[in-house]
């Protein structure tokens, strides 16, 4: 008697992944559709002046990059001034080196890139496409700025902290984790600024970024991965680089359709 073949039938759990995955590619069609349809809305001129805005502003802040860089670079001062703001920091700072791990965490790649991705998925499912363009735009665009410094002044990083072992072997100056968190961070506090009519509210959104991004900050000080300077100067590209996405979110709202 011949051995019958093996079932072909796929196990429960077997169909139940695999409605999952669909689930999943239908609600990112679905998404997708949505951003289109909603970006759709907004004549194609509109966007044509939004994309030259963009370069320009991206064009601008290069040349602040640039400028502040080679400024800092020529400070004779700044060595012997970053040196004690570090040490003061780690004197002071009322975390320990484990728990500055943890503080410093909110401005990683691996945390701020799904949270970026799924505020724009939100906004998008909501209706406000032109949020997720603006934060994804700014966020891409924010990396470069960061590399540009890296690239005109290849600063050593900090080793005073446990010999270095929390500085990571690229360019110091500006820091990276201070960018980008105030970048997204600080988008996200205009929204909420924008979204409430309350003065209280505005005041305690402001606060709490302001809090939120220098413990980010001082997090990195803590770990000894910055100087003070990489930190502050970080923070201040972003500053720019947020001032150019939100005025051009803003025209680009004014061109819906109401």
């Amino acid at each position: 008697m011949r051995d019958q073949p093996a079932s072909t039938v796929d196990s429960p759990e077997t169909g139940v992944a695999a409605g999952q995955r669909w689930l999943l590619v239908r609600f990112v069609v679905e998404s997708w559709r949505m951003l289109r349809r909603q970006l759709g809305a907004i004549p194609g001129k509109d966007w044509l002046r939004w994309g030259t805005g963009l370069v320009a502003g991206f064009a601008a802040c290069v040349l602040l990059v640039f400028a502040v860089t080679n400024a800092m670079r020529q400070w004779n001062a700044l060595g012997d001034m970053d040196t004690q703001g570090l040490r003061w920091v780690i004197a002071t700072a009322p975390m320990a080196f484990a728990d500055a791990i943890m503080y410093e965490s909110p401005g990683n790649l691996l945390y701020l890139g799904p949270l970026t991705l799924l505020v724009a998925v939100l906004a998008t499912r909501r209706g406000r496409g032109l949020v997720a363009v603006s934060l994804i735009a700014g966020y891409v665009l924010q990396r470069p700025l960061v590399l540009l410094g890296w690239m005109w002044w290849d600063r050593s990083r900090p080793d005073m902290v446990a010999g270095g072992v929390a500085a990571p072997a690229f360019h110091s100056f500006p820091s990276g984790h201070a960018a980008l968190a105030t970048f997204v961070y600080g988008f996200l506090a205009y929204l909420w600024i924008r979204a409430t009519p309350r003065l209280l509210e505005k005041v305690f959104a402001l606060l709490i970024t302001t809090l939120w991004v220098t413990m980010v900050g001082v997090g990195r000080l803590r770990l000894g991965a910055h100087w003070p300077s990489d930190i502050v100067v970080g923070a201040l590209i972003a500053l720019a680089w947020l001032t150019v996405v939100i005025v051009l979110h803003r025209y680009l709202e004014s061109r819906q359709p109401v």
